[in-house]
């Protein structure tokens, strides 16, 4: 506890900031020698000490905790044993920056690559986000290892379990304008995770327009980081159809982005959209579940089809009135004589209701901005 007695010291005996600044310059100013005088804490408690402290043992770890808080590189620094202890709650959860791997380049620099305090780090990492596409260039470039800036790494981190991405990094997948080594983003994230942890992947989704491409995003998506769950939070600037038909829809309209039946690793597909439906999306709804079963079917019937990847995720749509909207949906199945598509729902389609409490993504960045939190 040395160096805690020595910070608890330096608060009761605290320099006088135009003191701390003049510290190092030779020789000081004749009026800095006559500063005013200011209240310290040894002014204003006189018999502070660390020993006085010593009472205050009991509670010693609450102190520790409000100091990391505060500022959590002092708790770090202050022994080996607090900068265990606290470590796992520094990087559990974490938002990737273009500078997070800035440790990889100092430890080559001194020749230790594989053995450094950023790499021991992001091993106690669980939750992952990555919000703009510089960050996640910055993933390609250590996975590829961008000589002689880095060498390539892997196995960065073994215990994630949930990765959020945000709209900037779901459109540059695959996007051929971009640097080569930045095409296939999530495949060389992928690398850098266990296969088999991942629960659960969040996408934002502001537009899907061009719908095939965003379809070959998500089987990308799915063939790079193998998430047990992909969750597409549609987070854009759209308006509810009044119309009772989605035809001419505009650029604020709902658009769901199609889903391919190749995706393989994934068990759930859950969309959420945060708005209640018009009419006009109820019938966009409708026509993306015919779409996904007209597809199944396509491939089943052209021998594309493997019982054992294939046709084996759930997809969830999490909405406002979800069981009215369930009824909505069959309804106008019945309605049209689509016997086959509404068997084949009620296998592999669920609504959901929108709450907080179900639906599970307090720790996403996007779900927090939506709820105002």
């Amino acid at each position: 506890m040395g160096r805690f007695r020595a910070l608890l010291s330096q608060i009761a005996h605290p320099i006088h900031p135009e003191k701390r600044r003049s510290s190092n310059r030779q020789p000081s100013p004749p009026d800095e020698a006559n500063l005013p005088d200011y209240e310290t804490p040894q002014d204003l408690y006189p018999n502070l000490t660390p020993e006085s402290l010593e009472p205050l043992s009991p509670v010693y770890s609450l102190i520790i905790d409000s100091i990391f808080d505060l500022r959590p590189s002092i708790v770090l620094s202050l022994s080996k044993s607090l900068y265990d202890r606290y470590l796992p709650r520094l990087y559990t959860d974490v938002t990737l920056r273009p500078n997070s791997f800035d440790g990889l380049w100092r430890s080559w620099q001194r020749g230790c690559a594989e053995d450094n305090s950023t790499i021991r780090a992001y091993k106690q990492s669980k939750v992952l986000h990555v919000m703009d596409k510089d960050s996640a260039f910055t993933v390609c470039t250590i996975t590829c290892g961008d000589q002689p800036v880095f060498l390539p790494h892997s196995n960065l981190f073994p215990n994630v379990t949930k990765i959020e991405l945000g709209w900037d990094v779901f459109v540059c997948q695959g996007d051929k304008g971009l640097y080569y080594m930045y095409l296939e983003f999530a495949s060389q994230f992928g690398n850098q995770l266990k296969q088999g942890m991942l629960e659960e992947l969040v996408l934002e989704i502001l537009d899907s327009v061009n719908g095939p491409t965003r379809r070959q995003t998500l089987l990308e998506f799915d063939e790079g980081l193998k998430s047990k769950s992909i969750i597409c939070i549609l987070n854009g600037d759209w308006v509810p159809t009044r119309s009772d038909k989605a035809i001419g829809r505009g650029e604020h309209s709902l658009r769901i982005p199609m889903i391919t039946p190749e995706l393989k690793y994934a068990e759930t597909i859950k969309m959420v959209i945060p708005k209640r439906l018009g009419p006009g999306d109820i019938e966009h709804l409708l026509y993306h579940l015919k779409k996904l079963y007209h597809d199944e079917q396509t491939m089943q019937e052209t021998h594309q089809w493997n019982n054992d990847t294939n046709g084996k995720f759930k997809v969830e749509y999490w909405v406002y009135d979800a069981h009215d909207m369930k009824q909505s949906i069959e309804g106008r199945l019945k309605e049209r004589n689509k016997d086959d598509i509404f068997s084949w729902m009620s296998d592999r389609v669920d609504f959901k209701e929108i709450d907080d409490e179900n639906i599970g993504l307090d720790w996403s960045i996007v779900w927090r901005k939506l709820k105002g939190k």
